[in-house]
């Protein structure tokens, strides 16, 4: 059993932090911000498990390796903010993809359309109930800042004091810490409605990420979203309404067949709209890890598929973690 620091309460920090806890580790969280209050990055992903199109490689393999747990997550009563959904994809052909196997009823609708099931969820609500798992069952939640004398010891490359590992999970606030990592932003919108919004008798859900348009219908009322690189580094409140109905609009010409959907859609019913930074980087992911004597793991530039990919990085995470710090007892 070791101690182990977690800074940052995101997709990525919650979900390895229950991984660790899970095989007897004590678990602490530092954060300045909790899940659910929209300011941080995880609170602001469109919240779906769409295996089509991923960022990279690696995102690819790891959202595959992490789709039946989350799929028993979204059929189990212990977690309401995870549901199952059906996800209507738009492709470049009709031929099945290399993953398609690997999930549930993966159907060719024609050579421009397939679906498949999946899973979607609320992450300010899903991130609430990670911390109040960790909680119960003994994690220290530290809700505040890292001290100057902290972060000089992280920038050197050690652990926290205290600490057997120290794990950084921050996204974009990584860059002050290590701007060598070379992390940039990309700014996301959603436009939220009500839970009556999208009263289909099965949840379903819309992606064509060559257009950056979806709709996702999640728990908690559906969302319809987009990112853009246009205005990354300033957003006024006009460009924000202003992005964001010609989102919904897209969206709603695109996936909606039926009168009764555009007109729940409509861009003036919304209940609220929201825009955020989300972490990038070129390539895959940073997965960067200490040696043997300085135990510090960074991990970041998942951005919202931090939550698809948690499962499995989770587990990725908790092995190397375990082999710096037990060398002896890996074959």
């Amino acid at each position: 059993m070791a101690n182990i620091s977690i800074v940052g309460t995101g997709a990525v920090g919650t979900a390895i932090a229950l991984e660790l806890q899970a095989q007897g580790h004590r678990i602490s969280l530092i954060a300045e911000t909790l899940p659910g209050n929209k300011q941080i990055t995880s609170d602001l992903a469109a919240g779906i498990g769409c295996i089509f199109k991923p960022s990279s490689p690696l995102v690819a393999e790891l959202v595959l390796d992490s789709y039946e747990d989350y799929m028993s997550l979204a059929h189990s009563e212990s977690c309401a903010p995870v549901q199952n959904t059906k996800l209507n994809i738009v492709t470049h052909n009709d031929k099945m993809p290399a993953w398609a196997s690997r999930v549930k009823d993966y159907t060719v609708i024609s050579e421009t359309r397939a679906t498949y099931d999946t899973y979607s969820f609320h992450p300010g609500q899903l991130g609430n109930w990670r911390v109040r798992t960790l909680e119960e069952n003994g994690a220290t939640i530290k809700n505040r800042t890292l001290s100057d004398m902290e972060i000089e010891a992280l920038r050197d490359g050690n652990q926290l004091k205290g600490d057997d590992y120290t794990i950084l999970t921050m996204g974009l606030s990584t860059r002050d810490i290590l701007p060598e990592l070379h992390l940039y932003p990309v700014r996301g919108v959603l436009v939220h409605f009500g839970a009556g919004s999208f009263n289909y008798t099965a949840s379903k859900s819309y992606m064509n990420e060559d257009s950056a348009s979806y709709i996702i219908d999640r728990p908690g009322g559906p969302i319809i979203g987009g990112t853009f690189d246009r205005f990354v580094g300033s957003c006024t409140e006009d460009q924000k309404l202003e992005i964001g109905a010609r989102i919904v609009d897209n969206a709603v010409r695109e996936f909606c067949e039926d009168e009764l959907a555009r007109e729940r859609f409509n861009f003036q019913l919304r209940e609220d709209i929201t825009a955020g930074y989300r972490p990038a980087v070129s390539g895959d992911p940073i997965l960067d890890y200490g040696d043997k004597n300085r135990r510090v793991a960074v991990i970041t530039g998942f951005s919202g598929q931090g939550w698809v990919t948690g499962f499995e990085l989770a587990r990725r995470v908790r092995e190397h973690v375990e082999s710096n710090m037990f060398p002896s007892a890996v074959v």
